[in-house]
């Protein structure tokens, strides 16, 4: 998530009879402000006729379009009777919302139609953020080298490139080191998924702490735009300065007080090759924080590689001298326990899911060979097996070398 739900202080609440006509109300951002770089959108929409409605987004008219998800919305359907409605979220960035009016588009019966919506964008907010993006990028450049060569760029303004030769381009609003050669080396794939967290106390600390450049590699899409920290994405999401993988970054040896890496080494699919960039451009006596799941179900941003224990983090970074090594309270066994059985009732039946709730600690903490036969374990799809598998089993086969032709 990137911005809180709303509270139920946005539910509608029953006047007169709903007139006629589809109806587009945005309960967060209040009054359809966009703020942030990044915004959650949540609203709900309700349209006569009783076609289901399919395929939400947001539309302007330039023909840009922002896919939203629907949910269900008990509070509209009491009070929209004779209507169909449902609820909605998704996500826009503050400079894609200042190229408004929008609207929200939907299919109901086969048919396309538009409802119109208040969501606008913060032209102050909006030109803030342009600025300090600008001003970021700039001092951006002298830290930049080739991944692949290790060497200065020469920057026209539109590509950077070193002397061998690589080339990268210059986006408006990032550098772009990724290219299709990278892509398939690191297995960086196109992904609908959208990593987003904040930082916690201990790392809002350490960068205050920080005396120099800040870098954070697999930032995701931050909720709040920091000036003092350096965006690295594999996506190019509104709030990423430059768009490049872990094992090949474009900078300089040395040059970071503090690098950053929260939920994301666990994505890579050669986590040793990452960690020996994080500390390749690290300042001497500069700090990594590194954070890493253990028993975290499965998460693909795009895909999902490995989990580690406090042990196989602590042997990425075995050229360190470590601080600390611990477990934070964001990251203890309640939230191990509360993932997996949420994703575990999520994927049953009603009919089984209600059984499940009825169940007691006492039930579950037994031989597991006793419950393989019960409707709570057979009932689970294959994808919910993989997502929160005990262990998983290979059988590989080597090709067989190839005759030579005589």
């Amino acid at each position: 998530m990137i911005d809180s739900a709303p509270d139920s202080s946005s539910e509608p609440s029953p006047s007169t009879p709903p007139p006629p006509g589809p109806i587009v109300h945005i309960d967060f951002p209040a009054g359809g402000l966009v703020a942030n770089p990044a915004t959650t959108v949540y609203g709900w929409i309700a349209v006569d006729g009783n076609g289901a409605l399919e395929r939400l987004s947001l539309v302007n008219g330039r023909g840009t379009s922002v896919p939203l998800e629907t949910h269900a919305r008990l509070d509209v359907e009491r009070i929209m009777p004779g209507k169909t409605s449902t609820g909605f979220n998704g996500w826009i960035d503050i400079r894609t919302a200042a190229d408004g009016p929008w609207h929200v588009r939907y299919e109901q019966d086969g048919a396309t139609h538009d409802a119109e919506c208040s969501l606008v964008a913060d032209a102050a907010e909006a030109q803030s953020f342009a600025i300090i993006k600008a001003q970021k990028l700039e001092r951006v450049r002298g830290l930049l080298r080739c991944p692949f060569c290790r060497t200065k760029l020469s920057d026209d303004g539109k590509v950077v490139r070193c002397a061998s030769g690589h080339a990268f381009p210059v986006l408006p609003d990032a550098f772009d080191f990724l290219d299709d050669d990278t892509r398939k080396r690191v297995g960086a794939v196109t992904t609908s998924n959208v990593s987003a967290h904040g930082y916690d106390g201990q790392l809002l600390e350490l960068i205050a702490q920080s005396d120099g450049p800040i870098l954070d590699v697999g930032a995701g899409l931050r909720p709040a735009y920091r000036n003092d920290v350096i965006n690295v994405e594999i996506v190019p999401y509104p709030t990423t300065d430059v768009i490049g993988a872990s094992e090949y970054l474009p900078f300089a040896d040395e040059s970071f007080d503090l690098v950053i890496s929260v939920a994301v080494l666990e994505h890579v699919r050669d986590p040793f090759a990452a960690a020996r960039e994080l500390q390749r451009v690290l300042k001497p006596g500069g700090r990594v924080f590194a954070a890493v799941p253990f028993l975290q179900p499965y998460h693909a941003y795009p895909d999902h590689y490995y989990n580690m224990t406090s042990g196989g983090l602590r042997n990425l970074f075995a050229n360190l001298e470590v601080e600390s090594l611990e477990v934070p309270q964001s990251g203890g066994p309640i939230f191990t326990l509360t993932w997996i059985l949420q994703a575990w009732r999520a994927a049953l039946s009603p009919e089984t899911a209600s059984a499940f709730d009825n169940m007691r600690v006492s039930d579950l903490a037994v031989d597991p060979m006793l419950l393989v036969d019960q409707p709570f374990v057979r009932e689970l799809p294959t994808q919910t097996n993989v997502q929160l598998a005990s262990l998983n089993v290979l059988v590989g086969r080597k090709p067989r070398a190839r005759r030579a032709l005589s």
